[in-house]
C-alpha cells in the first residue's frame, strides 16, 4: 500500500507565522525533506501527530527550523561591501558621532554560522586595530538555535574559505588537529551572536541601529512580510543609519521605508526622515560618485576587418556604408507595428548597417513617441557610431522612465567604456547587475575592467558569468540591446582567466 500523502500546510502555515519563512513551489521540497526527516528521527506516525508536537516544543520547532534555513554562507562573501562600509561608512559615522554615543552597534541579521560578521569583524580589526571593541559592537542574529551555536565555536572547514583571501587565513586562524580552522580570539570576542527572529526586533533587544547588514535574507519572505520586516528594522535603526542587502535583492527591498542611494558603486539604504517624506531617491540623484579609475578595459576576443580590438559587442562602421544616413524608409514599412520595427532595427544593427539603422530608428521613434525600446536602440547606434554624448543623453531619458532599466545602464556603461572613463562604466555595470543579476555580460565586463588591478574581483565575476552562460548561452544576456557577443570566445577568456577548466563551476553567491 502506497503511504499516505504529508499534509504540510499546518506546518508551513506556523512556520510563516512564526518566523516569515515562506514556502512557494521553489521551497517546496526544503518543507518536505524536512519534515520527513523529522518524523523520522521522532518516530511521529503521522503529520498530524508530529505537528502537535511541534506545537508543544520549542525543541522540536528549532530542530525542525535547522532543516529549513539554508546556511549557504562563505567568509568575504561579496567583499566589496565590506571595504565600502570599513573604508568609507563607518568612519564617516565616527566621525559625526559623539563619543558618549559609542560604539557603533552593528548587525548582521540572518547571520547563520557566523561567517559574515566575523568578516566584518576581521576587516574592521584589521583597519582600526585592537581598540576597535571600543568603537564598533557586532551582534550576529539568527533564528536558527543550532547555527549560533556553531557560529560561537568559532571553528570552519575549507568550504568556508573559498573567497578569503589566503593572508588573511593565516592572520586571524589557526589549524586544528581535525583538519577544521579556529578563529582567533581577538577576533571571535568582538562578535556577540544573538537568536533573532526579523519579524520581531524589539523582542531580540537590537535597538538602536547604526548599520544593519540583511544580506540573502528577504529572498524568504514574501512581498507583506517583508513589508513588516522593514517596518520593525526601520523602527530599530537610528537616523542616518544604514542598510545593506545582497546583491540580487535591491530592487525587492526598495520599498520606501528607507532611501536608496549609489555611492562608489555601491548600492545601500539610509535610514533617514528624507525616505519616508519622499520616497525613494530619484534616479538622477542616486548618480554613483567616482571611484578610482581601474586599468583595464573590456576583454576583447575578437577583432574587426581592419585588425583592431573592439569591446565586445561594439560595432564598427562597415566600410561599404555610406557617410551620410540612408533615405527614410519606403510608405510601406510605415505600417510596420512597434514589434516589427524593433526587429528590423536589430537586425540591421547585427548586420553593421548603422546608418541605416540610425535613419529606421528615427523614422520608427516619430511614430511610436512612447517606446522605450526604440529610445535605447537609436542611443546604442549612437553609441557605436562615436557619439557617446548623445548615447549618454538618451539612456538618461530611458531611466526617467525606468529608473532600473537594466538597457539603459548597460548602454551607459559601454558609452563609458568608450570614452575610456572606466569608473562610470563601474558603476553603470553595478548598476546593471543590481537590476538583473542574471546578466551574463555586465559580470563579463566588468571582470575586464577589474582584471588588471584587483585579479580576485576579477576571478569571481569571470566565474559569475560563466556559470550563467552554462546555463543560458544568449549572445544578448537577455537584453533588449542587440549585444551579439561570442559566446565561444567569451567562455573560453572567462574559463581561462577564472582559472577553470570547465564550464560547471562552483556557484558564487
Amino acid at each position: 500500500m502506497e503511504p499516505r500523502p504529508l499534509d504540510l500546510k499546518p506546518v508551513g502555515e506556523l512556520v510563516k507565522r512564526r518566523t516569515g519563512l515562506g514556502f512557494d513551489d521553489a521551497a517546496q521540497g526544503r518543507l518536505v525533506a524536512a519534515v520527513k526527516n523529522r518524523l523520522e528521527a521522532t518516530g511521529a506516525p503521522s503529520t498530524s501527530i508530529y505537528f502537535a508536537r511541534l506545537l508543544a516544543s520549542a525543541d522540536e520547532f528549532d530542530a525542525l527550523l535547522s532543516l529549513l534555513t539554508v546556511k549557504e554562507t562563505y567568509f568575504f562573501r561579496d567583499p566589496t561591501h565590506i571595504s565600502f562600509l570599513v573604508d568609507r561608512l563607518v568612519p564617516e559615522l565616527l566621525a559625526r558621532r559623539q563619543v558618549q554615543l559609542l560604539p557603533l552597534r552593528l548587525v548582521s541579521a540572518g547571520c547563520s554560522t557566523g561567517e559574515e560578521p566575523y568578516s566584518i569583524a576581521m576587516a574592521l580589526f584589521d583597519r582600526f586595530g585592537p581598540e576597535v571593541g571600543r568603537l564598533v559592537s557586532i551582534v550576529g542574529g539568527d533564528v536558527d538555535p543550532s547555527a549560533l551555536a556553531k557560529a560561537r565555536k568559532g571553528e570552519f572547514r575549507d568550504f568556508s574559505f573559498r573567497a578569503m583571501p589566503p593572508e588573511l587565513l593565516a592572520r586571524h586562524f589557526s589549524a586544528t588537529p581535525a583538519q577544521t580552522w579556529l578563529l582567533n580570539p581577538d577576533i571571535r570576542q568582538l562578535v556577540e551572536f544573538r537568536p533573532l527572529n526579523v519579524l520581531d526586533w524589539q523582542a531580540s533587544g537590537l535597538m538602536d541601529l547604526d548599520i544593519v547588514f540583511f544580506r540573502n535574507v528577504s529572498i524568504y519572505f514574501d512581498r507583506p512580510t517583508l513589508e513588516g520586516v522593514h517596518r520593525g528594522l526601520r523602527g530599530a535603526m537610528r537616523e542616518g543609519g544604514y542598510l545593506f542587502v545582497g546583491t540580487a535583492e535591491t530592487l525587492a527591498n526598495d520599498l520606501g521605508g528607507f532611501r536608496l542611494v549609489a555611492e562608489d558603486g555601491q548600492f545601500y539604504f539610509a535610514a533617514d526622515p528624507k525616505a519616508d517624506d519622499e520616497g525613494p531617491e530619484p534616479a538622477a540623484a542616486r548618480t554613483p560618485a567616482a571611484l578610482p579609475a581601474p586599468v583595464s578595459g573590456f576583454p576583447a576576443p575578437v577583432s574587426n576587418a581592419d585588425g583592431e580590438t573592439p569591446a565586445p559587442g561594439s560595432l564598427s562602421r562597415n566600410p561599404s556604408e555610406p557617410a551620410n544616413p540612408a533615405s527614410p524608409p519606403s510608405k510601406a514599412a510605415e505600417d510596420l507595428p512597434a514589434s516589427n520595427a524593433r526587429e528590423t532595427v536589430r537586425r540591421l544593427i547585427r548586420d553593421k548597417r548603422l546608418l541605416e539603422a540610425l535613419a529606421e530608428v528615427q523614422s520608427r521613434r516619430a511614430r511610436y513617441l512612447d517606446d522605450q525600446d526604440l529610445l535605447l536602440l537609436e542611443g546604442y547606434i549612437q553609441m557605436h557610431l562615436r557619439r557617446f554624448e548623445a548615447a549618454e543623453s538618451l539612456a538618461a531619458q530611458a531611466l526617467v522612465r525606468d529608473t532600473w532599466s537594466a538597457d539603459a545602464h548597460m548602454l551607459l556603461a559601454l558609452a563609458a567604456k568608450g570614452k575610456n572613463v572606466d569608473s562610470a562604466a563601474v558603476s553603470a555595470l553595478k548598476a546593471v547587475i543590481y537590476a538583473r543579476p542574471d546578466c551574463w555580460p555586465a559580470h563579463y565586463f566588468l571582470a575586464g575592467i577589474f582584471n588588471a588591478t584587483d585579479a580576485e574581483y576579477a576571478r569571481r565575476e569571470y566565474r559569475i558569468a560563466l556559470r550563467q552562460l552554462d546555463s543560458d548561452p544568449d549572445p544578448d544576456g537577455r537584453l533588449g540591446l542587440p549585444l551579439d557577443l561570442p559566446v565561444p570566445d567569451a567562455r573560453a577568456l572567462c574559463e581561462r582567466r577564472a582559472g577553470v577548466t570547465s564550464v560547471h563551476v562552483v556557484a558564487e553567491g
